[in-house]
Formats: structure tokens, C-alpha cells, sequence
């Protein structure tokens, strides 16, 4: 009897424990397993946090709406620069015109060759803003300038008008033969040019292969002081290429162009 005493006690000192377990998970979540509520619908509503984590937060993307395009606006274009007004007759060689120049808007779109006593366009950058200027003709007054270097200085500034009176020369032919003398051909004749000119101005008539030309042509062909020389054997445009010839050659075919007396 007393060897069975331990074990009936063991039992009931089990039954004890197993019913205060019971007991005290009775009225509470119980610990040992975690996955079972008391209210069955709170269980049911357990959300796993991943999930209930998108549920509360969607995604970017799906939250982004597109926004309804903005209508059109009619958008004023921009005014464009007023076009500078010229006065560009068609003229004939050797006729004398008028030109108005507005340089307000546009600069000017020629450049000019002051030397000896004549201007005359050198370059053309802009048939339209050159006024109807062409290359090689003679401007014989700007505004009340009539002095070449005057002229070209009063070009330079650009007055926001200014008129000028421009001459269309009508070019001759001369056929110019260089006088031998000792052991020297003499072509008779003074020019003056830079390394950028375009002609070649006349500026003195020597003893030489020139006079005696003169002495033949027809008073209208007779080669003159201030006279330019537009080109030497087919060459033209290029001042030091026309000297180049002019030495090289004893007989010269020159065109040549004249500007009206004052």
C-alpha cells in the first residue's frame, strides 16, 4: 500500500495541474497556441500583414491617375522685326539713282572702297539689305557728304536713315600695249590699291604705253585719272591677281569704269 501511495498522489497532483491550465486559458488567448482566438470572427478577420499592408497602401502605380491633357492655348506668336525699307531702282549701266536706306532693323549688306577720289561697292554680303547695289558701283553722296573718305565713314555709323545717290557705271574695253624703252616697257600708268581692293584706281598717267593708246581711243575711251580698273585679262575681283598679270603681260586688256564728274 504504501509502494501505490506516490502514484495515486502523482496522478492527482496531474489532474490538478491539467485543470488549472484549463482554468486559467479558460478566459484568455492562449498562449501555447497563438493561431486561435476566443471570437471566432476576429480570427476569420486576422489579415496577414503583408496584406493587409497593400490593402491600406496601394501601389504607385495605381494610385497615379492621368491627368486630362490641358486644352490648347492659343499662344500669340511673336511680332518679327519690322524688314529695313529700301529704295532699289532697277538701273541701267551708266544712269545715276537715288537709294533711301532704313537701317533701324538691318544692317547694311554691302562694303565700300574709298580710294583716289571715288567710292564704290566692293562687296554685296545681302542683294536685299544692299538696296539694290551691285558690286563696282560708285556712290557719289551720302546724305550731304560727297568727299569719299567722308562718305565712307558716314556708312560705317549706320544713321537709322540715310540717302544716298549711287552711280551704275557702264564699263569700257582698253586695249593697252606697253612702250619699249632701253630695255623697259613702260606701261604709263600710277595705281593705287591694297591687298583686300577689288580694282585698281588710277591715279597717274606717265610717259608710257597709255598715252599712246589715248592718243588713239575716242575721247569717251580714253583712259583717265580716277578711272578703275575692273579687269586685267579676264582676271577680276582680286587686286594683287590683276597686278600680277599687268607685270607679266606687255599687252593688257583692261575694262575700265568711270564715275561722272561732280
Amino acid at each position: 500500500q504504501a509502494s501505490i501511495q506516490p502514484e495515486r498522489g502523482s496522478r492527482l497532483f496531474g489532474r490538478r495541474l491539467d485543470l488549472l491550465v484549463k482554468a486559467r486559458c479558460s478566459g484568455m488567448f492562449c498562449c501555447a497556441n497563438p493561431a486561435v482566438s476566443e471570437d471566432a470572427e476576429d480570427a476569420k478577420a486576422l489579415v496577414p500583414a503583408s496584406e493587409l499592408a497593400s490593402a491600406e497602401k496601394p501601389l504607385e502605380k495605381e494610385q497615379a491617375v492621368a491627368e486630362p491633357a490641358p486644352p490648347p492655348q492659343d499662344y500669340k506668336k511673336e511680332e518679327e522685326p519690322p524688314v529695313a525699307e529700301y529704295t532699289a531702282p532697277d538701273a541701267a549701266p551708266g544712269s545715276t539713282f537715288e537709294v533711301t536706306l532704313n537701317t533701324e532693323a538691318s544692317p547694311l549688306g554691302f562694303g565700300t572702297d574709298a580710294r583716289g577720289s571715288t567710292l564704290m561697292v566692293a562687296k554685296v554680303n545681302s542683294a536685299e539689305t544692299a538696296a539694290g547695289m551691285q558690286v563696282n558701283d560708285f556712290i557719289l553722296k551720302v546724305d550731304e557728304e560727297t568727299d569719299p573718305t567722308k562718305m565712307h565713314d558716314a556708312l560705317k555709323k549706320q544713321s537709322p536713315a540715310m540717302k544716298l545717290k549711287v552711280h551704275r557705271p557702264a564699263p569700257f574695253k582698253a586695249s593697252v600695249t606697253k612702250r619699249p624703252e632701253n630695255t623697259n616697257k613702260l606701261l604709263g600708268l600710277r595705281l593705287a590699291y591694297v591687298t583686300s581692293s577689288t580694282t585698281l584706281v588710277i591715279t597717274e598717267i606717265l610717259e608710257g604705253g597709255a598715252k599712246d593708246y589715248n592718243e588713239k581711243a575716242p575721247p569717251n575711251e580714253q583712259i583717265e585719272v580716277d578711272d578703275r580698273i575692273l579687269d586685267v585679262g579676264g582676271l577680276s575681283g582680286d587686286a594683287m591677281k590683276m597686278i600680277d598679270s599687268v607685270k607679266q603681260n606687255d599687252t593688257l586688256e583692261l575694262t575700265i569704269a568711270r564715275a561722272p564728274k561732280p
